[in-house]
């Protein structure tokens, strides 16, 4: 987020000054992954965000998937 400044980086890219309110993985964590340092910890896979960017990365990564991810980050089934 310091990073950043605090402004949501997809917004940024668009001209839109935004504040970040959270912190996006570009690639995917996963049970396989989570112990690489370079794709949990990196900031070069890290990418601050708004809420609605936020939503809308993740929104492209759902399609086919059978479960959503709800807001406090439980697991929701299609």
């Amino acid at each position: 987020m310091k990073r950043a400044h605090y402004l949501c980086e997809d917004c940024l890219k668009r001209g839109i000054y935004k504040p970040a309110k959270e912190v996006h993985h570009i690639e995917e964590l996963t049970p396989e992954n989570i112990h690489r340092p370079e794709i949990a910890l990196s900031f070069d896979n890290l990418v601050a965000l708004c809420k609605e960017c936020h939503k809308a990365r993740h929104s492209e990564r759902e399609k086919g998937r059978r479960y959503l991810f709800g807001d406090n980050g439980e697991i929701i089934l299609k």
